[in-house]
């Protein structure tokens, strides 16, 4: 079987302009998903 992890992070909105400008900090990722409420 093939190991799959879910990482939750909370993030206040003032650090999501510095995540997405960045590619590196995006770079492990195979997908990102993005929740606004």
């Amino acid at each position: 079987g093939t190991v799959n992890i879910l990482v939750l992070r909370e993030m206040p909105p003032d650090g999501v302009a510095s995540l997405l400008s960045s590619k590196d900090s995006l770079a492990a990722c195979d997908v990102a998903l993005f929740m606004y409420d």
